[in-house]
């Protein structure tokens, strides 16, 4: 490569650093990173544009320099959630450091999580009630997924295909309906500014359970279960 085209390659690169690279003007072969390459661009503002040609003349890379339009990819709508449906994948692991019981420092003690194994979410998730409200379960709060009395179990096992609902009523439980926990998050993660009742968040856990298809045998028992002790959990 010769002197000339160093220097071609050298202009480019600082115009970059200092106002973007645009993309090359050749459709036909457009330079690399050229976001107008293969996707609907619009006009946003103005930069420089670089183009060096891919045929040199006389033996000599000449680039051309010109003042053009700042282009960038149009962006994409954002998705809607309906009510009565979930958003983000419900991913949890296993609560080793504590806080399934009242205090956070607390360890995960078998008797805090009814003997069953404590687990943390370990993403956020979003759930839209039927009434339009958005509830988000944030990041490490902890679950012992859903409360079914142990003699339901071989019937209805706890890590059921209803343990999106278990955990979004869990959130409810822990944060006392405010949607706030003081040490997984400081702020409400839910659209509704006034606090769930308790019989809200059993309400809720019944609709999540037949939004995701769950038969009615099932729905009732652990809504039964939830009414019938739920009240030790509140707030805890």
């Amino acid at each position: 490569m010769n002197r000339v085209a160093l220097a071609a390659l050298a202009l480019a690169g600082a115009v970059f650093a200092t106002v973007g690279y645009v993309g090359s003007t050749n459709a036909a072969s457009p330079l690399p990173g050229d976001p107008c390459a293969h996707a609907p661009c619009q006009i946003t503002g103005a930069a420089v544009r670089v183009t060096i040609p891919l045929q040199p003349s006389g033996g000599k890379v000449v680039p051309k320099v010109t003042v053009g339009p700042l282009v960038s990819p149009e962006p994409k709508a954002a998705p809607v959630l309906l009510p009565g449906h979930f958003l983000g994948k419900l991913a949890l692991v296993v609560e080793e450091r504590g806080g399934c019981g009242p205090h956070p420092t607390e360890p995960c003690k078998m008797e805090d999580c009814s003997g069953r194994t404590c687990w943390a979410v370990e993403r956020p998730f979003t759930y839209r009630t039927h009434a339009g409200d958005l509830i988000t379960v944030p990041a490490g709060m902890t679950t012992d997924l859903a409360s079914v009395p142990r003699f339901a179990w071989s019937l209805v096992p706890p890590d059921g295909l209803w343990i999106r609902a278990a955990v979004v009523h869990d959130f409810l439980y822990r944060s006392a309906g405010s949607c706030v926990i003081a040490r997984v998050n400081r702020t409400s993660t839910c659209s509704r500014a006034r606090p769930y009742e308790r019989a809200e968040a059993d309400a809720i856990i019944d609709q999540g359970m037949a939004d995701i298809g769950i038969g009615m045998a099932a729905r009732v028992t652990i809504w039964s279960g939830v009414r019938a002790g739920g009240h030790n959990g509140w707030g805890h």
